[in-house]
């Protein structure tokens, strides 16, 4: 049988016994304090002996605390990224010839977006820093694309704020995101995305996370309201 002891504040506490076959029963005055409803998938980790179980919501709410103490006063994290990529886009632009390819439609078909969106740095940053916006990514965070490029601007990004890199890293495999391998066909893309997206700055990571979205005809989701102006055969929402 579980017993429960209620301390002072909010703290609770119990103990159950471990079946057999593995399973615990997790008492109701621990389910009713930590929002688990029937159903929900509960993330579990173990570190340094210690069983920690939460919910998804829960470790988001607990990775942006963590990040607070690298956020920046009057400084967005994900409007960082984009002015640097613009200044990464102006330098690509000064070192490329002007006479690439202008074949821009035969990539570009729009199809049946599937549930699973793509998800650029920017947007994700969103969230680790609380920004205006995470409130329409945190939703679909679990099991949403993400890039292997994108993956490399986040946690490089994480870093330049001070984050230690495991820490860092930590926190974006603990998003559950589905990463995704910048393969040979998205390399293609991306690379013919550039006559379109040059008018716009746009930089590899922005070309990285919307050739993904194109290849899976997902629908992209970036702070970045210039993507609305672009014509690709996808869906792009702007989260702010």
């Amino acid at each position: 049988m579980s017993t429960v002891n209620h301390s002072v504040k909010s703290a609770v506490h119990a103990k159950a016994p471990l079946s057999a076959n593995g399973r615990i029963v997790i008492p109701a005055a621990i389910r009713e304090e930590m929002g688990f409803t029937p159903g929900e998938t509960l993330l579990m980790d173990v570190e340094d002996g210690v069983l920690r179980i939460e919910s998804y919501p829960a470790r988001i709410r607990r990775i942006q605390q963590e990040v607070a103490q690298y956020f920046k006063p009057g400084l967005l994290a994900s409007d960082e990224l984009i002015a640097e990529r613009r200044e990464e886009a102006r330098r690509e632009e000064e070192e490329l010839q002007r006479d690439l390819a202008a074949d821009r439609g035969r990539w570009f078909k729009a199809g049946k977006l599937p549930s699973a969106p793509v998800l650029d740095s920017s947007a994700v940053l969103a969230v680790f820093f609380h920004e205006t916006g995470e409130e329409v990514v945190s939703p679909i965070l679990e099991g949403a694309l993400l890039s292997t490029v994108n993956l490399a601007e986040i946690h490089a990004r994480m870093i330049d704020r001070g984050a230690p890199a495991q820490q860092a890293w930590d926190w974006i495999m603990g998003l559950e995101c589905e990463v995704c391998l910048f393969t040979g066909d998205q390399a293609r893309l991306a690379a013919e995305l550039k006559p379109i997206t040059r008018p716009f700055g746009l930089s590899l990571g922005d070309r990285a996370c919307l050739a993904l979205a194109v290849d899976r005809k997902a629908t992209a989701y970036t702070t970045d309201r210039v993507w609305k102006q672009l014509s690709l055969g996808i869906e792009i929402e702007v989260i702010r």
